[in-house]
C-alpha cells in the first residue's frame, strides 16, 4: 500500500464505518477507510426511480457464493456512503415544521425533513 500505519482498518463508509471513522480520528487515531465503490454523481440520475431500480445503474453486479455453491448477485449498492446513503436519501422528504418557526406567523421555505415511515416526528 502506501508504507503507513494505521491504529484501525474500516471496511465500508455508510453510517456504521463513517462514524466509527470519525470518531477514531477526532481521538487522533490513524485510520483507514476503504470503500469499493466510488462517489454517487450529483446529476440527479439517483433520484430516477427508473435509473436506481428497473436499469440497475448503481446495483452491484459483482457474483458471490453461498455455503452450498449456488452463486447469486446480492441487492447491494457499493458506493461512497454505502447503502445508507440509498436508505437515508428515500425516507427526506420536502416538508414544512411548524416546530422550527422562530415567531408567530412567520412560514419557513419547504425544508429536507426526516419523515419515519410510522408516520411524523413526535413534537
Amino acid at each position: 500500500m502506501n508504507g503507513r500505519t494505521y491504529h484501525t482498518i474500516i471496511v465500508g463508509s455508510g453510517a456504521g464505518g463513517s462514524a466509527v471513522a470519525y470518531n477514531l480520528v477526532q481521538a487522533d487515531q490513524q485510520v483507514l477507510l476503504l470503500e469499493k465503490g466510488g462517489v454517487l454523481p450529483r446529476d440527479g440520475s439517483t433520484l430516477d426511480v427508473k435509473t436506481v431500480f428497473k436499469e440497475g445503474r448503481y446495483k452491484n453486479k459483482d457474483t458471490w457464493v453461498d455455503k452450498k455453491n449456488n452463486i447469486f448477485v446480492p441487492s447491494e449498492f457499493y458506493n461512497v456512503g454505502g447503502k445508507t446513503k440509498w436508505i437515508a436519501g428515500s425516507m427526506i422528504k420536502p416538508c414544512r415544521c411548524s416546530r422550527w418557526m422562530p415567531r408567530p406567523g412567520w412560514i419557513p421555505p419547504a425544508v429536507p425533513c426526516l419523515i419515519r415511515p410510522s408516520g411524523p416526528l413526535p413534537p
